[in-house]
């Protein structure tokens, strides 16, 4: 911390903040929308519609069930 201290003025030690947030908010989203299509297709699609219910997952199915896992974030957006 010294180091950017003495070698970054105020302004940049904000901006060099601002994007370490800023990377650390895309990871958390990549991981969320990973977990989504995991859940949607794996455990939704295979599981549930073609191996419990003995049906294809439609069209509409799919755009509810793709939503639903990430539903903690629509909160902040």
């Amino acid at each position: 911390m010294q180091g950017i201290d003495l070698l970054l003025s105020p302004g940049a030690r904000g901006l060099m903040l601002v994007a370490m947030l800023a990377a650390l908010a895309s990871t958390i989203d990549t991981h969320l929308n990973w977990g989504a299509s995991y859940w949607s297709h794996d455990i939704y699609g295979r599981l549930w519609c073609e191996a419990l219910c003995g049906r294809k997952p439609s069209g509409r199915d799919w755009c509810g069930w793709r939503a639903w896992p990430t539903w903690p974030c629509w909160r902040w957006r």
